[in-house]
């Protein structure tokens, strides 16, 4: 049965339909060995454009859900064929040291807190199974541009085994991706399309060890710097956009109240940073305990309290929020540290583009590992957050 789809923006409008589509799929309103309808006829089914259905059967081929056979039509994709017609099972690497390049694209920033544990991790992989490893930081979000050709003659011109992606990278890069049959794993970034292989760290266990370690405090107006939370551009979910809804989900888990004025963005940086919190400390009802994702961001998190500290102790109603910080290493900036496991990222990404490439797994996508960060706490009554800062 086909539901009725809103005649609202083109871009609602594809999403419902793959939406609809996806879901048909599922319940096997469709033949698995046929092709699909025709691009006309499901146009009529939805009561669209053409051109609409052929943006939503583009969404659906790149969650890998169907397969375009030329002179054949659109099919559903089989478990069992998934990944054999995305990239190149059969080219053997040139010899038994496999060339890898790792990709990050500098419009996120240095992330050096965060890029540099995940290079080592990728690093000690490949000095202990003597493979090459090479590391690019390019312009941008894709390597498309100008700016990149060297980069893209690299990978597309497969002088290199395999792609290991740090970054978000444009949707149209990916699709190329897998059009030339090149194997990736993104490594850090959320996997905004499901059907990628994706190691990262479990956002959710984040958002829920800040939450119980701020209750052990007796804290319950709870704040969160997130980092960027979309690209209008790129069109997906960055972090800090996962991160703001696993925290809606964390604090109503836990009966706590959800303020969308205690969710801030702000950029990877430590200016931005300060000025964010700033605004919290100056709020006429400040957080009781505030949560910053990554070290730049806390460093100009302590500089805040640096700059508000007098001002706060003079006032009973303006208590030092609890600071907790999401790091990529355990510095001690904080209290209370919730620690991500970068350098095991690093390793599992790395290992599981080499097994693919080895053929030692099956070249499925849609591989996913999430990592679990875990915390640790200081001596919350000798910390001075003024002194670190």
């Amino acid at each position: 049965m086909i539901n009725h789809i809103d005649l609202e923006s083109p871009k609602l409008m594809e999403k419902q339909v793959a939406d609809q589509l996806r879901k048909q799929i599922a319940e096997h309103f469709f033949e698995r060995d046929q092709p699909l309808p025709s691009f006309s006829d499901l146009a009529a089914m939805f009561s669209v454009s053409k051109a609409t259905v052929q943006n939503a059967i583009a969404w659906l081929k790149d969650e890998g859900l169907v397969i375009t056979r030329v002179g054949r039509g659109t099919f559903i994709r089989e478990e069992k064929t998934n990944g054999g017609e995305d990239y190149d099972t059969t080219r053997k690497p040139r010899s038994r040291m496999l060339h890898l390049a790792a990709i990050h694209f500098d419009i996120w920033g240095g992330l050096d807190d965060f890029l540099i544990p995940l290079i080592e991790g990728i690093h000690e992989l490949c000095r202990i199974k003597k493979h090459n490893f090479q590391m690019h930081c390019i312009h941008g979000t894709t390597l498309e541009s100008k700016e990149n050709h060297l980069v893209h003659q690299l990978i597309f011109g497969k002088d290199v085994d395999g792609v290991l992606i740090l970054s978000p990278i444009d949707p149209q890069d990916i699709r190329s991706l897998r059009r030339q049959r090149i194997p990736f794993v993104l490594a850090g970034p959320p996997a905004y399309q499901r059907s990628l292989n994706t190691v990262g760290v479990d956002l959710k266990a984040i958002l829920r060890l800040f939450v119980e370690a701020s209750l052990k405090q007796g804290k319950r107006r709870l704040a969160i710097l997130t980092g960027p939370r979309k690209n209008a551009r790129l069109q997906i979910k960055l972090t800090g956009d996962l991160l703001a809804k696993h925290f809606s989900q964390a604090l109503r888990e836990h009966d706590l109240t959800y303020f969308p004025e205690l969710v801030k963005e702000g950029e990877y940086t430590e200016q931005s940073s300060r000025q964010e919190v700033l605004d919290l400390l100056t709020m006429q009802a400040p957080p009781e305990a505030i949560l910053v994702i990554g070290d730049s961001m806390t460093r100009g998190a302590l500089a805040a309290y640096k700059e508000r500290g007098q001002h706060m102790m003079e006032s009973p109603k303006r208590a030092k929020p609890l600071l907790i910080s999401c790091a990529e290493r355990s510095t001690g900036l904080t209290p209370v540290t919730i620690v991500q496991p970068l350098r095991e990222m690093g390793i599992c990404a790395a290992t599981l583009l080499v097994d693919l490439l080895e053929g030692k797994r099956k070249p499925l996508w849609g591989h996913i590992e999430s990592l679990q960060p875990r915390l640790v706490t200081h001596d919350l009554e000798q910390t001075n957050y003024t002194a670190q800062a």
